[in-house]
């Protein structure tokens, strides 16, 4: 047997376990995801990112192993129950799901994100709608300045730059005897946000950081 037919038949024999049957859906059915996010200890995340992920998985020859590719997304934020839902169309074509929790990232390079958990729900949605799953962020020192930082946005401006930009690097609070002024730091972007009593007060451009 030639180098090229042995590569095809291997290739043939690792892609069959990644067919998987539609399930109880038809093309075009739609699916109900809901979920809750909480910390360790059970207490409900407001306000974080949730993202539902689908994709196709299957072998690839040029990496001669499995590969995710044509990957599409659909984002909500949990409600002040710590829940979160998502609608999705079923397209026979997609085999991977995927639920993350996150917190959004600018930089110069672009958007991207943290992830605080991850879960793959591929078997689940196969069994049928609604899916009901259950996301846990463990507590840690980054989950406890997030909450902090999180219950001091209250304004109208800090809503909108926050929903921009995301989680900042760094928080800087200055006490006046008439006010306080609080900078929002975003090294990558190079940009810093100054607010005074909430209101938006500057933009300041700097050179953007990269992290080592």
């Amino acid at each position: 047997m030639s180098q090229a037919a042995t590569l095809l038949a291997i290739a043939f024999c690792l892609a069959v376990p990644l067919v998987v049957a539609a399930g109880p859906y038809v093309e075009g059915d739609y699916i109900e995801i809901a979920g809750t996010v909480a910390d360790a200890s059970g207490v409900p995340i407001p306000d974080v990112h949730v993202i539902f992920r689908a994709a196709k998985k299957s072998f690839s020859i040029s990496q001669f192993g499995n590969a995710t590719r044509d990957e599409v997304h659909h984002r909500t934020e949990t409600d002040a129950h710590g829940q979160f839902n998502f609608r999705w169309r079923w397209v026979d074509y997609y085999n991977r799901y995927e639920i993350l929790v996150v917190i959004p990232r600018r930089s110069a390079a672009g958007d991207s994100f943290d992830i605080l958990s991850q879960l793959d729900i591929s078997k689940r949605i196969r069994k049928g709608s609604p899916v009901v799953v259950a996301l846990t962020v463990e507590e840690g020192e980054f989950l406890d300045n997030l909450r902090d930082f999180l219950t001091t946005i209250d304004t109208e401006d800090e809503k909108r730059i926050y929903d921009e930009m995301g989680n900042p690097d760094r928080v800087q609070t200055i006490e006046h005897p008439t006010h306080d002024e609080i900078s929002w730091w975003y090294f990558q972007a190079g940009k810093a946000y100054r607010f005074r009593d909430g209101e938006l007060q500057q933009v300041v451009h700097f050179d953007p950081v990269t992290p080592i």
